[in-house]
């Protein structure tokens, strides 16, 4: 019997602020990724999940995505096979290269770097729970595609490069970090508390879901994250992560956040 799949935009957001020109941004990615799937996926069911992170607490990708894969466990109804592609809003499929199949080896990168997971990136739902999604603790944006990359290696998958960074293929807007990039977040990323999958993930993801919207070909999402307060997270940040770290190495970073 030849299996039936639906795929799930993951699509982190919030436009508030200096921000606020991501609403546009996130319009515009949804009218082009629908004629895309309309032009070159006719046959394949998908849905959209916009998943904006209420508050002001630093804008913090990797765990908005762990509550967004998770609540589309519990939105998923269908008997087809459901997988998953986390899209950064400014993004845009340009070309019919872009790869949104399924990803049969549970992982496929289609834009980013080398040493993380890419701005466009697919996955079963079996692959990302068995790495544990994202550390929950990476206060801010940063350096998350590199924790989950070393994840994926530390549980032997192989990531899909087939066909990726191929030119001509994504249109890149151009952006501005806001007050949530956090530097410090590459020195934690490489250490062994967040690379071990085990402790911190989806299986320990504390959210609140405030609203929930239904859209066009899908749903919006409004999660509160429960980050601790702006004004405490270096503290609090030091206490959880960096016991293991030289405090010279925390000294000589600043945390970019309000």
């Amino acid at each position: 019997m030849h299996q039936q799949y639906i795929l799930y935009f993951l699509i982190p957001y919030r436009a508030t602020g200096d921000q606020e020109y991501r609403y546009d941004q996130l319009h515009e990615l949804l009218c082009k990724l629908q004629h895309y799937m309309t032009t070159y996926y006719k046959n394949l069911e998908y849905v959209f999940l916009i998943i904006e992170q209420y508050g002001a607490e630093p804008f913090t990708r990797g765990k908005l995505l762990n509550a967004g894969f998770l609540e589309s466990l519990r939105l998923h109804t269908s008997h087809k096979i459901q997988y998953f592609c986390q899209h950064n809003i400014d993004l845009y499929p340009n070309e019919k290269t872009v790869d949104y199949s399924f990803p049969q080896f549970g992982f496929r990168d289609i834009y980013g770097i080398s040493s993380g997971t890419g701005g466009i990136f697919l996955h079963t739902k079996e692959s990302f729970i068995d790495v544990n999604g994202f550390p929950n603790k990476l206060i801010g944006y940063g350096a998350d595609d590199i924790a989950l990359f070393q994840r994926i290696k530390k549980c032997n998958y192989t990531i899909d490069r087939t066909h990726y960074n191929i030119p001509g293929s994504i249109i890149e807007i151009p952006q501005t970090n806001d007050m949530s990039y956090n530097k410090i977040n590459t020195i934690i990323a490489q250490n062994e508390s967040v690379i071990n999958y085990k402790r911190d993930g989806l299986n320990n993801c504390d959210y609140e879901l405030k609203q929930l919207f239904k859209i066009k070909n899908g749903y919006h999402l409004v999660i509160d994250l429960k980050l601790p307060g702006t004004i405490r997270a270096y503290d609090w940040l030091k206490k959880q992560l960096y016991s293991n770290i030289e405090r010279q190495n925390i000294k000589t970073i600043k945390l970019h956040i309000k």
